[in-house]
């Protein structure tokens, strides 16, 4: 028997849903472009940062323009009604030209290390260019024009690096290249580029000065970071046992290769990296308790720090052609929390008394502690514990 097919009355689906929409959701600058500018360009945003510490947003743009604003005022400008709307210049902003092309991606250093100067953004473009930008006052710092394709992503090398390397950002372009750029000395140290295949992974080795790269055709090429020499590259298993390894994930896997350090002491010799010899010359094997107990330790000051920001504003791109999206992040212990200090900063201490948020007896009480000598107190938990 055949099968009867019924066609359906009604068929919708999203994607018709959302070409039918008549004003398409705006993005979180838009209200600020249409008041800075009487015919506003409808450049994309093709990449964004959020700087907590400074509550500035820094998007870059299709035409190679970075504006920065404060991340709060923004929100308001698009979200809330009032006064603030009549504003002609209000929020106040920043715009830095230097990028003949879209900016791929951006990256605030000081936020994820605290070695990096707090004035300093890097920004990476299709212009094959890495720019350094103070974010304070605007200016161009420095070009780093060592690429041969354009900038893709940007990253900050690990603090357990050789003094050399921390003031560093390693770049990574589509001419399938990755540089470490100097941030101090305003040059490139390392510039490798004899990668065939495109670029998915990097990783550190920072105990044995490597610079892991995996490519999307799952070789792996490791680095020496001080001589820029190429040490090997790996295939197959080998490679994913040094990508698991790096990751700490599996320490002794990979074998003596990277765990006897006269292995690296003497390799070190052959290729004279002082880097690799006087790391290999101090360090012992390691105990694998004592590296989870260390990552366990940087995901709580991690998960501390994000909790202290009331607001975290999260950069949201399916396809590399469509504008950025944007997601909000509020905090409400974190945002409370920031609420009492700020009032409790304002109140002077005859007001914090008066109101019953302290007490003479209390203030009695802790200053007798403080002015109490070694001996009162030993023989005070003495008497409390005979009792």
């Amino acid at each position: 028997q055949s099968v009867t097919e019924i066609e359906p009355n009604v068929s919708n689906s999203l994607t018709a849903a959302w070409k039918e929409l008549k004003n398409l959701p705006c993005g979180i600058i838009d209200t600020l472009l249409q008041k800075i500018d009487d015919h506003p360009n409808n450049y994309k945003i093709t990449a964004s940062v959020y700087i907590p510490a400074l509550d500035r947003l820094v998007c870059g743009r299709e035409d190679g323009s970075i504006i920065i604003v404060s991340g709060n005022q923004t929100i308001m400008l698009q979200l809330l009604l009032g006064r603030h709307l009549a504003y002609e210049d209000w929020p106040h902003h920043q715009v830095l030209c230097g990028h003949s092309g879209r900016v791929n991606t951006l990256l605030y250093p000081h936020h994820l290390e605290e070695r990096y100067e707090a004035s300093h953004l890097v920004s990476g473009g299709v212009d094959f260019s890495v720019c350094l930008w103070d974010i304070f006052n605007g200016s161009l710092l420095h070009r780093f024009p060592v690429h041969a394709g354009e900038i893709t992503q940007l990253f900050a090398p690990p603090k357990d690096c050789n003094p050399r390397i921390l003031n560093c950002v390693c770049s990574v372009a589509s001419d399938h290249s990755v540089a470490l750029l100097s941030l101090k000395e305003r040059r490139c140290l390392m510039l490798a580029s004899r990668h065939l295949f495109p670029i998915t992974t990097i990783k550190w080795r920072a105990s044995d000065d490597f610079l892991v790269v995996g490519c999307i055709d799952g070789s792996v090429y490791l680095w020496q970071m001080e001589t820029g020499h190429l040490d090997r590259v790996l295939h197959g298993m080998s490679a994913e046992e040094v990508l698991n390894a790096c990751d700490g994930a599996s320490m002794n896997t990979v074998g003596d290769r990277f765990v006897n350090p006269a292995v690296h002491l003497f390799r070190g010799l052959r290729h004279r990296n002082l880097a690799a010899i006087r790391q290999a010359a101090v360090r012992g094997l390691h105990n694998i308790s004592e590296h989870l107990q260390k990552q366990r330790q940087d995901v709580i000051d991690a998960s501390i720090r994000s909790r202290t920001n009331p607001l975290l504003i999260q950069g949201l791109r399916t396809n590399p052609k469509d504008q950025e999206s944007h997601i909000l992040f509020f905090d409400v212990e974190a945002l409370i929390v920031q609420l009492l200090s700020e009032e409790y900063d304002l109140l002077s201490p005859n007001t914090m008394e008066s109101t019953g948020l302290t007490s003479n007896n209390e203030y009695k009480r802790f200053s007798e502690l403080a002015c109490s000598t070694e001996s009162n107190k030993l023989s005070g938990n003495l008497n409390t514990n005979k009792i």
